[in-house]
């Protein structure tokens, strides 16, 4: 009786041990250690769609990759994308999305939470407050409290104080009066968020306050146009990326300084599948040969020769990254606001498990200036190209046609109105709102954005009819 014991007492200790080493395996310590252990939550969000804002889910589906591969879990990421690029009649690539000129595929595996008509700005702000009625629904809300870290990423269009969500327009006092909910909720201890956008510093100048646990940056100041990269693929014909997005996603996933100074900014990557030497051509648009291109495969050898390592995201900072974002985007600010402090917080806390190390990439591109667009041009540059690529007489004039609509779209934008919705909103130690931005003003500015908007998906979809 007693050897039986003995046995079974054996038997216990060996499964308990097993388990014990198999947590340690997953890099579990804190379900070892800690009753009530942390969580990283990340909110991912492309607030635009059609084949001509490619790049903000390109964007998005990048920057999944990056928390993925940085072991966030699944459940803890919430993405919501229209979902209309990777099978797209226009995509050469039926479904792949690639975020510059190497064709990377970054569209696989993402998990698409929020899709179609159900990304908008109501759906957002209830994810981020955590709504129970969505997750009545079965939609997933943010779940987080007290002691957990939140990381959002937004990729959209904007403007003064506001932010898009296809047709809605999410103004800058509801987005800073829903982190005060949150803040105020304990729905975090500490919040990261990156918003692409033109005018998205208007979101945060003068608003967020410096004590509740928020850190954010943006890609412009409050009054300039952010800028989109890799416009000059043939295939695919649209935009691929973003400055500023593509600058934080590839300083996230590998940040090796030598390799970037090794593909300056005369130098451009040409697309994989070309073995030719190709020039650049000048912002004009002539076929005038400017600087040598060189192949992705040579960035690659040359990267592993430098011996390129990511670097463990405990060490790399938030301010780093900043600095790093902010040199590597040419034509526009990037802004940071909220709590400073927060700067010397390794990214780790917020884009992946604590206890890894980041990602490693083989390769990062480094775009020219001349590759570069202001954002609410892509389209006019590709429409552009299209005439210079015209073979026959019938094709140019077609292109040309669909050119002078474009230009006459751009001129209509550029004359009408916008408003503006801005106040002196502040938050107290309660996180709750001293002053409130009067209604009627930003009523005014939507009502008269949403005229300007209307006018220009008009215009947009008699074009793409023909």
């Amino acid at each position: 009786m007693m050897r039986r014991f003995s046995l079974l007492i054996a038997f216990l200790f060996c499964i308990d041990h097993v388990a014990w080493l198999e947590a340690i395996g997953n890099h579990n310590w804190s379900s070892l250690f800690n009753n009530n252990p942390s969580e990283n939550w990340v909110v991912l969000a492309a607030g635009s769609n059609t084949w001509e804002n490619y790049r903000h889910q390109a964007d998005v589906y990048h920057a999944y990759q990056i928390v993925r591969q940085n072991n966030v879990p699944a459940q803890n990421i919430i993405t919501l994308a229209y979902d209309d690029i990777a099978n797209n009649p226009r995509n050469p690539f039926k479904g792949k999305v690639f975020h510059d000129y190497d064709h990377e595929d970054v569209y696989n595996g993402v998990i698409i939470d929020y899709r179609g008509n159900d990304v908008t700005r109501d759906n957002f702000v209830n994810v981020l407050k955590g709504d129970k009625k969505l997750e009545a629904n079965r939609k997933k809300v943010l779940k987080s409290g007290p002691n957990d870290n939140v990381f959002i990423f937004y990729s959209g269009h904007g403007g003064t104080s506001y932010i898009n969500f296809l047709k809605e327009y999410l103004l800058a006092m509801e987005l800073n009066d829903t982190l005060a909910y949150m803040h105020s909720n304990k729905m975090f201890k500490k919040l990261v968020l990156y918003v692409e956008a033109c005018h998205s510093g208007s979101m945060f100048k003068d608003v967020l306050p410096s004590h509740m646990g928020i850190y954010t940056t943006t890609s412009t100041k409050e009054d300039e146009p952010s800028h989109s990269l890799f416009c000059s693929d043939k295939d695919i014909d649209v935009c691929l990326a973003d400055e500023y997005s593509y600058a934080w996603v590839i300083d996230s996933e590998f940040h090796e300084e030598d390799l970037w100074q090794f593909s300056h900014r005369r130098c451009a990557v040409a697309p994989k599948q070309s073995n030719r030497l190709l020039y650049v051509r000048n912002f004009s648009l002539s076929f005038q040969p400017g600087s040598p291109v060189l192949s992705q495969r040579d960035i690659k050898e040359t990267s592993k020769r430098l011996g390129a390592i990511g670097e463990d995201i405990k060490k790399r900072t938030l301010d780093e990254q900043y600095t790093y974002v902010k040199k590597h985007t040419a034509f526009s600010h990037v802004m940071k606001y909220g709590e400073m402090a927060m700067g010397s917080l390794p990214v780790g806390k917020f884009q992946g498990h604590y206890d890894l190390l980041m990602h490693r990439n083989d390769g990062a591109i480094e775009p020219i200036a001349v590759d570069r667009r202001p954002s609410g041009q892509g389209h006019l540059f590709s429409k552009s190209r299209r005439l210079m690529d015209a073979a026959t007489e019938e094709e140019h004039e077609t292109a040309w046609r669909k050119l002078q609509r474009v230009l006459q779209r751009v001129a209509v934008v550029s004359e009408s109105p916008t408003g503006r919705c801005s106040g002196a909103v502040r938050y107290g130690a309660d996180s709750k709102p001293q002053v409130s931005r009067p209604e009627s003003l930003c009523s005014y500015s939507k009502e008269v954005l949403d005229t300007t908007d209307a006018q220009y998906r008009g215009n947009r979809l008699s074009d793409d009819k023909e």
